[in-house]
């Protein structure tokens, strides 16, 4: 419970004196443009062909992802920089011990599109899970807003190597 009050304060009062901000560009889907560097203890297992089967719903396409062992249905949004969630799903992932307080890395600051300057939460998923292929120490954005959609982005992306969409099969494949 003091960790879900912890990042609820961190998300409702802005940056502390000592924690570092970051001003980073959204693309007008609301994703991050500018990227980061990764943990360095970061890496993927269980290599080989992996295929995902996507969903559409209202015009976008989803998968299964697990977070720390806690499926989740998330948005494909390879213009996003970080892999997004919402205050909800972080409260969701502390009451279930998946997200600890050890996890959370500070908060950035983020220039959307419209203009707004919002501040978001930034935390290590420990254990995320796409198919069979699993990676480690994965950034990701809490936002405050419940309603924020679940986004995968180029946080968790990119760590797989090569991506193939195929829209006709509604498929998501890498190695």
């Amino acid at each position: 419970m003091r960790l879900c009050i912890y990042i609820l304060v961190l998300l409702l009062l802005g940056c502390n004196g000592g924690t570092k901000q970051a001003l980073r560009n959204r693309n007008d889907r609301g994703g991050v443009v500018q990227s980061y560097s990764q943990a360095s203890n970061s890496y993927c297992v269980n290599s080989g062909r992996n295929r995902i089967q996507m969903t559409k719903k209202n015009g976008v396409y989803t998968i299964p992802i697990k977070i720390n062992n806690q499926e989740m249905e998330f948005i494909l949004d390879t213009g996003a920089s970080d892999v997004l969630l919402s205050s909800l799903e972080a409260i969701l992932l502390i009451k279930q011990g998946s997200l600890t307080e050890d996890d959370v890395l500070g908060q950035e600051a983020y220039s959307m599109a419209n203009g707004n300057i919002e501040i978001g939460t930034v935390v290590n998923l420990r254990q995320v899970q796409i198919g069979s292929k699993i990676i480690y120490n994965v950034r990701a954005t809490v936002v405050d807003n419940i309603a924020a959609p679940l986004l995968c982005g180029q946080s968790a992306l990119e760590r797989f190597g090569k991506i193939v969409i195929d829209y006709k099969t509604g498929t998501l494949e890498f190695n």
